[in-house]
């Protein structure tokens, strides 16, 4: 059984964003329309985002990694976001600073446990800037699913946890 579905409607390559806002709101509206989320989910993601910001900062551009607890989710999945202009996330640990993101990872995990064993996996893949240029330049959705598919899925980092 996987952790979460990397489902290819949810990959979005060279979005557009005005803001994180904006971002947060678009995914998290594809995610319940595909129904992997409840209604509360994207309030719940705005909330937390409000009080506990998820902005990665890296060299050159910075990731994002915006999520709820599991009471928001139907069905454990994921949606990733490639922006073509960044946006600003304020940033995990320094609320009151922020970094220019343009890699989103939106976690929608089932269980407090999985929650905390895919959010490993993603920081995981933030710290292989191998594996982020990887995705930051695909060009296909199916491709991006299937690459991130095999990472967060691998059993090899959950045994760990």
């Amino acid at each position: 059984m996987s952790l979460l579905k990397i489902d290819e409607r949810l990959v979005f390559l060279s979005a557009e964003f005005e803001n994180a806002e904006e971002a947060i709101k678009m995914m998290a509206s594809e995610m319940r329309s595909e129904g992997y989320v409840r209604d509360s989910y994207c309030d719940a993601v705005l909330e937390r985002e409000k009080n506990f910001p998820t902005g990665v900062p890296e060299e050159g551009l910075g990731s994002a990694v915006p999520h709820a607890t599991s009471e928001h989710v139907i069905k454990p999945s994921m949606a990733i976001a490639v922006l073509k202009r960044p946006v600003r996330f304020n940033l995990m640990g320094s609320p009151d600073e922020s970094a220019d993101v343009d890699l989103i990872f939106m976690l929608a995990a089932g269980t407090p446990r999985d929650h905390m064993v895919a959010l490993g996996k993603v920081i995981s893949i933030l710290m292989s800037s191998e594996k982020t240029d990887r995705i930051r330049n695909l060009a296909d959705p199916a491709e991006a699913a299937d690459f991130l598919e095999t990472e967060i899925n691998d059993k090899k980092v959950e045994n760990c946890i």
